[in-house]
Order: C-alpha cells, then structure tokens, then sequence
C-alpha cells in the first residue's frame, strides 16, 4: 500500500527525545515506509523512500563507516537514518557530509530498531488503517459510558497516549488525564476563544497542535465543555483521528451528561411523590411505600429531626446542580441524605434511635449554617434559610417535624443575614419574648440599652452585626462568614459597639441581657416602625 508518505519533520515527534543531522531542508525529505537495517552492505539494497533504523552494534555513528553508509543511503535513495546518539558525540566531518546532501540522520539515546520499526511504520505506511484501528477502539470503548469527568479523560489519555484535558468555556482545567508539565496543561486551553462552536486543530508553540472538540449532543451548538488532547507532530492523519475520536467521546459523554439528568430528575420526582405519599398516611403507610422508602435508605422509624431549606434566586433562574452541591456539602459534614423536593424548597431529615438532645439540635443547626454559607461562596446571588423541627418519632413524626421545620423557615426568613437558620425552640423564645416586649418596663429598658448603638448608626448595620455576633456565641469569623463581610470589618463594628454600649459584652450575664435587649428591640421596631432592611450580602 503507497501512499504520499510522511515528511521527517512530522514524524520525529513520534520518537521522544532526539537530534536530527541534515540541517533544516532534510526535515522535509519524506518516508514511505519504516524497516530495520542489518549491516552497510544491504544498505544499498534497502527500498528507497524507507527510513532505515540502525542499532548501535550495526551503526556507530562516530566512526569512518557512518560516512560511508550515509553516502550509499543516498544513492540508493533512501528517507533517511535512524541511528545511536554516540557517547563522544559526531564529528564535524560527518555532520557536514549529511548537511551537503541534505539527508536526514535522526540520533536517539536508545534504540530498539524492532520495536521502533512496528512504532512508526504504521504511521508511514498506513496511517488510514492505523487511524481506522485507533477509532474502532475508541467507539468500542465508549459503547460503555463514563463514570465521570476523570474516567472519560482518562480513558482517552490511555487510548490516544497524549495528554486529554475537559475545559470549560472560560478554558479552566476541569479535569486532566496523562502525563502533563505544568506549562503543557496551560497549552491545551490555547485558542479555545478561537474556536467557535466547531472542533478544529490550533498549533502551538514548539511544533505540537491542541486538538479541541466541543462536548455537546447538537453539532454546532455552543457549549460550556470542551474536550482538548495535545499531540506532538507526528502528521495530520493523527491530528485528524483524534478530532474524530475526541467527537465520539464528546458524543458520549453528552449522552452520559444526559443520562444523569434525567435519572437525577426522574429520582427526584420520585422522592417527592414517596414522601407526600408517606406523609399522607403517617403511621398508617402502605407496606408497598416503606418497602420504595427502604430502597432509597430512608429511615422512617426512630426519633426524627426535619430540615426545610427555602431558596431564593432574585428572579434568576435556580441552577440546576444546586441540590446536588447541597447533598455533597452534607456528605461532606457527615449526614448522607438525599434532598427531597417541598413546595417551599427541599427538605431532610437525620434519624436517631433516641431522642435528640439540645447539643444534637444545635450541632444540627451549626452544619446547615455552614452548608447554607457554602452555597451562598458557590451560588453568587442565590439566597438560602433554613428551619429545623423538633424531635418527634415514628412516620407521621416525620411530618410533625417537617411542618415544625416549615414554620422554623419561616421565621429565618424574617432574619436580615443570609444563610439563617432557626430552630423550633427559637421559635417559643420569640413568641416569649413578644409578650415580654409588649410590656412598657421591658420594652423601655431595651429600648435604653440599645438606644445609644441605634443613634449612632440609624441603618442599622451595627445592630445587625450585633445581633449575629452574639447569635453565634461570640464569633467574629462565623459572623463575617454569614454577613458575607471580612473579618476585620467585624472586628471594626464589634469595636465601636462596645465603646457605645453601657455594659461588658464579655460578662456573661450582660451579654444575655444585651442579646434579649436586641431581640427585644427588633420585635418593636417590626410592630411599630420597621427600619429600612439592609441588602443581603
């Protein structure tokens, strides 16, 4: 099979590290085929257009007779040597003889020419059957779906034997796969904003091309995941193959990505229905329903906690791995649950073989404030409370503690910090506290407690900050992180408030006294003269 053949220059990338004699012009002499030498006199034999591969026992190119066997590789017209790179280096003389016929001699620290040979022929010879072999595997092996990002990567790393990134459109590594310097992965993203919608080849410096492909179902869509593989040059068969492969996987992977929608959605449906199928009956739930409940690891008996979490996207549209990112933060925290979808959000609940105590609560309360706040850093502008419901056993338990949880919601609501959460005993001490703020000695006494922070700063930010800080036992970094302020401001704030305030905040009894005072004046000034709310941070 003869075909227009591959220049030197294409197929030294092929080879590793290397030094090809000959000067710039033999690069461009071209190779039909690829075969292993044996000794000078057959190199007058050999075919011409073959690349002849030497081991070092055959050819020493550091003495007399490499200058004759490049003079016979000539005449008999062959591509080129490929040769030991000498310990002593070349001489001069014989550099110069391959530079005045312009003939290529490629020099490599080790060579196998068996090995070297089967390498590289292929490619000279036959590069439409090595592409044909190089696709066929690759459908072959994504028939199978991929697991993920990194197993599609990485089987394309394995299958192409090149560096294979997935980049998104902004060109920020998602995932890499094979063996990459630092500065080669930063390459792979090179001329994705050139790209279009369409996969191509960029060149890159130092000879190599990028070959980016979008990820997606419909050709010529635009996409928000790009496929990049960076090869060496070894010819424009092999860029073109991998642009083909690299389309196939992207066509798998757009299935998988499908998939996963779909079951995550159809999953989700599911849930929704099974709960409020739960709840409808209580403890009269059908066997079919425990048995469905019991498939998806749901505890329905023991002692229950619930957790409704409201979103609030500000008319933007919710993303749609937001419950994902939630159910991974809580994997992470230790409670693998799976959200369940509710008309005000979605919901969970942790269950116990006893009932839970005030620590449990509060512990459960403090990993929904740090969950919410991670969603708040990664969903910018998404608004996420939280309520938790009392401890009540049993299925229709479950619903008891939903709706208390729903209610609990519903006060965090009302709160002017992101990412609040409340509890349903939070819920009796703001009932408690309204009927003690309704009376005129209370309510005059925290008015004059507070009185000096509200003149101060009439919008209201000290007295917020004042509020969160002594809500979240004295935490000047739990307080910026639900502020979504910095540390120092807090500390700057925390500063001027206790300069104004008449009592110590370190005292235990005052600083309760303080915080019934501030909640005390929040429930006046709601009733009676709502201040202007701040915007969420």
């Amino acid at each position: 099979m003869r075909t227009d053949g591959v220049t030197i220059r294409r197929l030294v990338g092929a080879v590793g590290e290397h030094e090809v004699l000959g000067g710039e012009s033999a690069l461009d002499r071209t190779a039909h085929l690829v075969t292993t030498g044996s000794s000078l006199p057959e190199i007058g034999r050999l075919p011409a257009g073959a690349l002849a591969v030497f081991s070092r026992a055959q050819l020493a190119m550091e003495e007399p007779p490499a200058d004759i066997a490049i003079r016979r590789a000539v005449t008999a017209g062959l591509a080129g040597l490929i040769a030991e790179t000498p310990r002593s280096g070349v001489p001069v003389v014989t550099r110069r003889l391959t530079e005045k016929f312009a003939f290529p001699v490629i020099l490599l620290p080790h060579v196998d020419p068996a090995a070297l040979a089967s390498t590289l022929d292929p490619l000279v010879r036959a590069p439409a059957l090595a592409a044909a072999n190089t696709l066929r595997t690759a459908v072959e092996r994504m028939l199978r779906l991929p697991r993920d990002q990194r197993d599609l990567v990485q089987r394309l790393a394995d299958l192409l034997r090149t560096p294979v990134a997935l980049i998104d459109g902004s060109g920020r590594l998602l995932q890499t796969g094979g063996e990459a310097e630092p500065v080669t992965l930063i390459a792979l993203t090179a001329g994705l904003e050139e790209v279009g919608t369409r996969s191509r080849v960029v060149d890159l410096d130092g000879g190599g091309v990028a070959v980016i492909s979008p990820a997606t179902l419909q050709p010529g869509a635009p996409s928000n995941l790009w496929l990049v593989a960076l090869l060496s040059p070894v010819g424009a068969a092999m860029a073109d193959t991998v642009r083909t492969v690299l389309s196939v996987a992207a066509l798998a992977f757009s299935v998988y990505v499908a998939d996963q929608g779909m079951r995550v959605e159809r999953e989700e449906r599911q849930r929704a229905l099974l709960l409020a199928e739960i709840l409808e009956h209580g403890d009269n739930a059908r066997a079919r329903s425990i048995e469905r409940a019991t498939a998806l690891g749901w505890r329905l008996f023991g002692w229950h906690n619930a957790i409704q979490i409201g979103v609030h996207a500000g008319g933007q549209r919710l993303p749609g791995e937001l419950n994902a990112f939630v159910e991974e933060e809580l994997r992470r925290a230790g409670i693998d649950v799976g959200l369940v979808a509710r008309p005000v959000g979605s919901a969970f609940w942790i269950t116990r073989d006893r009932p839970a105590s005030s620590a449990d609560i509060a512990e459960i309360a403090a990993v929904t404030r740090r969950v919410l706040i991670a969603v708040g850093q990664a969903f910018p502008g998404i608004d996420v409370r939280a309520g938790v419901g009392g401890t009540h056993s049993g299925i229709s338990g479950i619903g008891t503690s939903l709706h208390e949880a729903q209610q609990a919601l519903m006060l965090a609501r009302t709160r002017d910090v992101a990412a609040a959460v409340e509890l349903t005993d939070s819920m009796s001490v703001n009932r408690l506290l309204l009927g003690w703020y309704q009376a005129g000695p209370m309510r005059d006494t925290a008015l004059s407690l507070i009185e000096p922070v509200r003149k101060e700063d009439p919008s209201g930010v000290l007295l917020r900050t004042l509020r969160c800080f002594l809500d979240h036992e004295s935490s000047t970094t739990t307080t910026a992180a639900v502020l979504g302020v910095h540390r120092n401001t807090v500390v700057h704030r925390m500063g001027r408030i206790r300069r104004l305030l008449p009592v110590d905040l370190d005292a235990a009894d005052e600083r309760l006294a303080v915080q019934l005072a501030v909640r005390v004046y929040e429930g006046v000034a709601d009733v009676e003269d709502p201040p202007e709310r701040l915007p969420q941070r």
